[in-house]
């Protein structure tokens, strides 16, 4: 049995640890009964699924496989990409949340615009919030903020308190988990006091998303949806690589958040960005007109529904699809992020360990062991 895989770095043989790539270790599952299967891995670094399918008639007509296993798309969109490959790439804890300074576009909502400016250094109560910030300490913090901030109009306490964390950010540095949660708490109570703000609401998001907060990133995009009606390309490009990672409670939901907008992106709703969705479909009729099996795999912790929702049901009836979030879920209870992965370069997963890679593989070869003869 000749079985095909696709897929980016996290397939790529040249990415793994010790050479033990998930496709590697799927052959060596599948043989363990003196079985003969024959996996060819095609996973390359940093492509995108419009190249895979680019080489894809090739690569069938030289290893003539009956079956193809792909997990890929990761690539294709440009969403917060430049944050992660800049920000996040082998990175331990995710706390080094330096953002670049020409990355935020000036925006106005509701007649206000807050800009990137800071706090000034050279009042004394502004001293003594940035000495409370060294020292890391919110609770303290909290209490100046409120004394400073009594007398100003919900909007002023807004800038003012997004001022604080513009300097943390700047001069400070984010560079552990306490000064990420401070960010955090500064950035939430900005919004508290004027929510409107898209360049504060983009921020607060990419911070849940640092933290994991998926399920507050989903109430955040809820409450801005349902008051504001218009999502800019930042804002939903990070609340989309949200959405992918929610959690069960609230991942059918993230379509009634953006089905307000179907002229721009009703496609995703019920699927993935364009490149994605259109090249998906072209791989299963590519795969179909040859007879040949196709099973879908999603990335460590992401959620299959997407995957799925590409499809019509009929297509969905066709397809084998391998979910990779419980497992992983699962072994990072009991392990470190490290045990798992090499690195965390896509945010909530990244390159896999031996033994990560080995999650990957077992979850494969459960689906190829379960396709009829």
């Amino acid at each position: 049995m000749r079985i095909l895989t696709l897929g980016e770095s996290t397939t790529a043989d040249a990415m793994a640890e010790n050479g033990k790539s998930w496709p590697r270790q799927l052959e060596k599952i599948l043989n363990t009964n003196n079985l003969s299967y024959r996996v060819y891995n095609m996973g390359a670094a940093a492509t995108s699924t419009t190249k895979l399918l680019n080489l894809l008639p090739e690569q069938i007509d030289l290893y003539k496989p009956q079956i193809v296993i792909a997990m890929i798309g990761n690539h294709d969109r440009t969403y917060i990409s430049k944050l992660e490959n800049n920000f996040f790439f082998n990175l331990k804890i995710v706390s080094l949340y330096l953002w670049l300074k020409d990355y935020y576009n000036l925006l106005t909502v509701d007649h206000l615009q807050i800009d990137r400016s800071e706090i000034a250094d050279k009042n004394e109560a502004n001293l003594k919030i940035i000495q409370l910030l060294k020292n890391s300490d919110f609770k303290k913090i909290n209490v100046e903020i409120l004394l400073q901030t009594d007398a100003m109009s919900a909007k002023e306490k807004a800038q003012y308190i997004s001022s604080i964390a513009i300097y943390l950010e700047k001069h400070l540095q984010i560079n552990s988990p306490e000064k990420l949660q401070i960010y955090y708490e500064l950035l939430k109570m900005s919004l508290e006091s004027y929510f409107s703000v898209a360049t504060v609401v983009a921020e607060y998001a990419k911070t849940l998303l640092a933290l994991e907060k998926y399920d507050e990133c989903y109430l955040t995009a809820e409450r801005y949806v349902s008051s504001y009606r218009e999502l800019d390309a930042q804002l939903f490009s990070i609340f989309q690589k949200c959405a992918e990672r929610s959690t069960p409670k609230y991942v059918a939901n993230w379509s009634d958040v953006f089905s307000y907008y179907p002229a721009r992106i009703g496609d995703f709703i019920n699927s993935a960005a364009g490149e994605t969705r259109l090249n998906y479909e072209k791989l299963y009729y590519i795969l179909k007109s040859k007879n040949i099996k196709l099973i879908l795999m999603q990335y460590p912790k992401c959620n299959i529904q997407f995957l799925k929702n590409i499809f019509s049901p009929h297509q969905q009836d066709q397809i084998t699809f391998v979910e990779n979030f419980n497992n992983f879920s699962k072994e990072l209870a009991t392990k470190q992020w490290d045990e798992v992965f090499l690195d965390k370069y896509s945010i909530v997963f990244g390159h896999t360990t031996e033994l990560g890679a080995s999650l990957i593989a077992n979850s494969a070869a459960k689906a190829v062991r379960s396709l009829p003869p």
